[in-house]
Parts: structure tokens; sequence; C-alpha cells
């Protein structure tokens, strides 16, 4: 059977049907195709950021006047609760704060961030808006507000750290 006899019996309703179909199955695929690149892109600009984090803080924990006074282990615990008070339907804002009142110096706020790493940040299970992929410093600028990471900042600051979300 050559490929004219397929549609030379069809209606032109159904001949626009199948056009339609096709056009827009390589769209999906177009755009899936765009969307998975970005993706990827964004999760290597992470990654750079995590490593970018690491070799600072290994720089200033040389120096016994600016290196780390919390443990790695306190760090990982600051990390996890980071994560927590992220994922899901809302954040827990206070939780945040907590975490960063409790950073003493710029070497542990960038311990926290390089053992915060990259976490997949949950939206909620119903919830239409996407996930969130990446570092803390995407992460909080995702979930937090401009005036809870104003707020944060000023705890930051306080303190005497240059660095801000």
């Amino acid at each position: 059977m050559k490929k004219e006899e397929i549609f030379k019996g069809l209606p032109a309703w159904s001949k626009g049907v199948i056009a339609i179909s096709i056009i827009a199955g390589v769209v999906y695929v177009v755009y899936n195709i765009q969307k998975s690149v970005k993706k990827k892109k964004a999760e290597e600009g992470a990654k750079k950021e995590v490593d970018a984090t690491k070799q600072e803080a290994d720089a200033l924990n040389s120096n016994p006047s600016t290196a780390a006074k919390l443990s790695k282990a306190q760090m990982a615990i600051y990390a996890n609760a980071l994560f927590e008070a992220m994922n899901g339907y809302a954040s827990d804002e206070q939780s945040i704060y907590r975490v960063f009142t409790n950073v003493n110096n710029s070497a542990d706020l960038l311990g926290v961030v390089a053992a915060f790493g990259i976490r997949n940040i949950s939206s909620g299970s119903l919830s239409l808006a996407p996930d969130y992929k990446g570092a803390l410093g995407g992460a909080l600028n995702t979930e937090l507000s401009p005036h809870e990471l104003t707020v944060l900042n000023t705890i930051l600051s306080k303190k005497g750290i240059k660095y801000k979300f």
C-alpha cells in the first residue's frame, strides 16, 4: 500500500487532526529537549557554586583568625535543618533564621552552604509549582520573599558576614 493511499479515503477533518497531532508531538519533543538542556545548565551552575564555596571556605579556614567556629558535623546538621525548613508546601522562615543566627562568621556560612550541596527541594506533592534542584543560595531565593531575604541578610551583616542571599 502506497503512502498516498493511506490518507486517500480519509475525510478532510481527520487529515487535519492527524496533521495537528504530528505538529503537537514535534513541539512537545522540542519543548522537553529544551527544558532538559536548561535544567542541566542550572545544575552545572549550582555545582560550580558549591565548588567555589568549598574553595573559599578552605582559604578562610587556613587562617586561624578567619577559620570556622562550627564543626563539620554541626554544619551538616544546620544544612539538614535548612532543607527540612524549605522542603514541602511552605517554608519555615523562623527555622531558617534560627540556623543563620547560629552561624558565627563567613567560614561557618560557607561551610553550611557546602554541607547543603545540591538538593532537590519539593514544592509539595499536590503543588503545581515546580520543584527546585540546586544549591542553598538558589533555594533560599526561591523559597523566601524579598522581605524575608532582607531579614536573613541583616542577620548575617550584623555578624560581619559579607555574603548575601
